[in-house]
């Protein structure tokens, strides 16, 4: 029998979710998996993802988790979504690592092109200056470096998709706007490849959904992507 222990109190056992030897069911998970820092979406996303469908009116299964912050929120959400695989574990240094390497030449060269252009705009928010990156290994042992001075942005979650061969679908949501609204990227969605969902959070910080289903699953295939999701972005 597989058992996975995640804390002393839950643990993953037969693809079901135990707390302390009792099942978590739909009704109570956002209880049971509060020890792990799971919480429920913001009530203007869970009225909109009712709308759109809604099986369980009693209690939303969509869930979001702070992954951790320091400069790192994006790719902390990145690792913590792809260790659920339990193949390999990647943190979030790994995860900079693995996309810096896979960096090419023209790749480089478009995106300096581009932050430069943001800086000349005044556009430019890196704590580090892209006219003084003038080769792909200073570009790449800057994205490397972890803590603020490279957050990450739509560029870098293009770089990241491409690595990971995944979907990365955003919900963005701005409290003091009232704003809560699906983040079109410029990728086309793949149904043959895993799927990530990110909450981009008042514009400064990433969060990680997900939905429970036994257990609570943070790296989607197409099948298991929750139809709401899929009318959301309009996935076929």
């Amino acid at each position: 029998m597989n058992e996975i222990y995640l804390t002393e109190n839950i643990i993953i056992k037969d693809n079901n979710t135990y707390y302390q030897d009792k099942l978590v069911k739909r009704h109570n998970w956002h209880i049971k998996l509060a020890e792990l820092g799971w919480e429920k979406l913001n009530k203007q996303w869970i009225k909109k993802l009712n709308i759109l469908h809604n099986p369980y009116p009693n209690n939303s299964l969509f869930g979001n988790i702070d992954c951790g912050d320091d400069g790192d929120c994006l790719f902390h959400c990145i690792s913590y979504a792809i260790n659920t695989k339990y193949e390999e574990i990647y943190d979030s240094a790994d995860i900079r690592e693995l996309v810096a390497n896979s960096v090419t030449n023209d790749q480089f060269d478009n995106i300096i092109s581009c932050y430069r252009s943001m800086d000349d705009l005044n556009d430019f928010d890196e704590t580090w200056n892209p006219w003084e990156i003038d080769t792909i290994d200073k570009f790449k042992e800057e994205l490397c470096k972890t803590g603020h001075s490279y957050w990450g942005d739509h560029l870098i979650l293009q770089l990241i998709m491409e690595t990971f061969n995944i979907n990365i679908l955003i919900l963005t949501q701005d409290e003091l706007l009232n704003l809560y609204e699906p983040y079109f990227t410029a990728s086309v969605y793949n149904k043959h490849k895993q799927t990530i969902i990110l909450i981009h959070d008042n514009s400064v910080h990433f969060k990680l959904l997900g939905h429970f289903d036994s257990t609570m699953i943070t790296y989607f295939n197409h099948d298991i992507l929750p139809l709401a999701i899929k009318m959301m972005f309009k996935l076929n």
